[in-house]
Order: C-alpha cells, then structure tokens, then sequence
C-alpha cells in the first residue's frame, strides 16, 4: 500500500501498517504505482519491487529489495539528470 511518498506493509493479522519505504528527497513526492518484478528464478520470486514515483522535477524509478518478511533490505533509486523521466503512470521490467 502507498500513501504520499511512503510504501507500507500490511500486518493484517495484527491489523498494523509499517512504513517499508520514504522517498525523502522531495516530501511532495507522491508513488504512482508499483510492480513486482517478474521472478527471473524460484529464489528471488515476488522479492523485487519497483517503485513508480512523481516528484516535483519529474519522475523516479526506485527498486526494493524485500526479505522474506515483506521488509525493505535494500533500495535502489535510478535517476539520470541528462536524460529526466516525465510523470510516471505505470511501470515494466525489461530483460535485455
């Protein structure tokens, strides 16, 4: 679940939500989507999350890696300021 610029896990068995995730770099920063990677192998499968997020100067990919539990072990955040993203709608991973 997302709200602003967070990423939460849901705890529905205790009915409790943990922030996993903050972009922090821009507070007005808003996720516009997510996407778990498709598994590559057995081992990683539903482990990668990708992170769509609008900013005020534009767009913002951020990969997660998750533990077995749901939590954040690692965050990537892939920016380039020569070539900047647009507003972000939805996104897909690519093989190549």
């Amino acid at each position: 679940m997302t709200a602003g610029n967070k990423v939460y896990r849901i705890d529905l068995e205790r009915q409790k939500a943990f922030v996993i995730f903050e972009y922090a770099e821009d507070a007005s920063a808003q996720i516009a989507c997510l996407k778990f990677q498709d598994p590559e192998s057995t081992e990683e499968m539903g482990r990668i999350l990708g992170v769509g997020i609008n900013t005020s100067n534009g767009g913002v990919i951020a990969e997660l890696k998750l533990s077995v539990a749901g939590d954040a072990n690692d965050a990537y955040i892939y920016r380039n300021e020569e070539a900047k993203l647009g507003k972000i709608v939805d996104i897909s991973f690519n093989y190549e």
